[in-house]
């Protein structure tokens, strides 16, 4: 009987012993699931920050470009005015010749 005690007590120490390393195998999981969890949580922070500031580079340099464009449009339009303003004049100069060729 003792001996059979033994045995059962042996052996219920064995799966005790089981259950343990068990129960450190899923400690360990879920400690580095909780690593993990960490680190994707900061890569998708930083991911996140990336695009703010990507979305705010975006804005700066279309607010930039419509600046420019806008300045473009304006010098455009002073160029064509002073063209027209210089065939008025050649136009008068011409006028003028040829009034003078008449005298």
């Amino acid at each position: 009987a003792d001996d059979r005690a033994g045995r059962a007590l042996s052996e219920g120490d064995r799966k005790a012993e089981q259950a343990d390393m068990r129960l450190e195998k899923v400690r360990r999981a879920a400690s580095e699931t909780d690593t993990t969890n960490r680190e994707l949580a900061a890569r998708v922070a930083t991911l996140e920050r990336l695009a703010r500031d990507g979305d705010a580079r975006h804005a700066a340099l279309a607010k930039a470009h419509n600046g420019k464009a806008a300045e473009a449009g304006r010098l455009l339009a002073l160029l064509k005015e002073t063209q027209a303003a210089l065939e008025a004049t050649r136009a008068q100069a011409v006028d003028a010749e040829a009034r003078h060729a008449d005298e």
